[in-house]
């Protein structure tokens, strides 16, 4: 996986209307998360961020979600967020432990939250919700080893990942630091890039993984992109 703390998968091609779309829009007010966990811009790597990407209302539409199951879902991951925070706060110079304790850091964090939300959700949210998932997070969940090991991928095909994911992470860098000027400009080289990552995984993957694939993501869904994604102040400003 890609050894930097700013990857982030953030899904299919965002269309106009869902760019439009505001969490919580028209409905109760929800519990809030505070900025526990938060460092600086709030980003860790593999685009999560201090408010859970299943915030974003459409997804939330997509899961049938309930006010309480939500409210309980934000209730599980504040904690786990933290400590996820808390996790990545590695101070080795060594990168071999580093990319290790950070790969470990995030494998507790996706079962901390699959623990949790197993009691909240009903079997068909829960499928729906890993389907999404997988979509979210992208080269991610693709390099996850279970996937690896479900999908049957080869050397090869994990080389080829990894290298895609590092192209992608050095535009994700791109797009945040554009973002913090101009979100509209930051949003359009989004859109107009990120077809590219679908295409990649096709090209990757053999047919029956493409199918397999096909399965574990379902219907496709258009993100928000930097959902939940707060720029670093530039110095100098507050």
């Amino acid at each position: 996986m890609s050894k930097s703390f700013f990857y982030a998968a953030f899904g299919i091609l965002v269309s106009s209307s869902a760019l439009r779309a505001q969490v919580d829009s028209g409905q109760p007010a929800l519990l809030q998360l505070d900025a526990a966990g938060q460092t600086g811009s709030g980003l860790y790597s593999r685009g999560h961020y201090p408010m859970p990407w299943y915030g974003e209302s459409g997804i939330r539409q997509q899961l049938k979600l309930t006010d309480d199951q939500y409210n309980r879902m934000l209730q599980a991951y504040q904690p786990a967020y933290t400590k996820l925070g808390q996790s990545l706060n590695n101070k080795t110079t060594n990168e071999r432990e580093r990319d290790a304790a950070t790969n470990e850091a995030y494998s507790q964090f996706y079962r901390n939250q699959a623990d949790a939300y197993k009691n909240i959700l009903s079997p068909e949210q829960q499928s729906r919700y890993n389907q999404l998932y997988n979509q979210y997070r992208g080269y991610d969940a693709l390099l996850d080893p279970t996937t690896r090991q479900n999908l049957n991928l080869n050397d090869k095909q994990v080389q080829q990942l990894q290298s895609y994911n590092t192209d992608y992470l050095k535009q994700m860098q791109n797009w945040q630091t554009m973002y913090g000027q101009n979100k509209d400009n930051a949003v359009n080289a989004y859109n107009q890039a990120y077809p590219q990552v679908n295409n990649r995984i096709g090209q990757v993957l053999t047919p029956d993984q493409q199918r397999q694939w096909s399965q574990m993501t379902g219907t496709q869904y258009r993100f928000q992109p930097f959902y939940g994604y707060t720029p670093t102040p530039a110095a100098g400003t507050k």
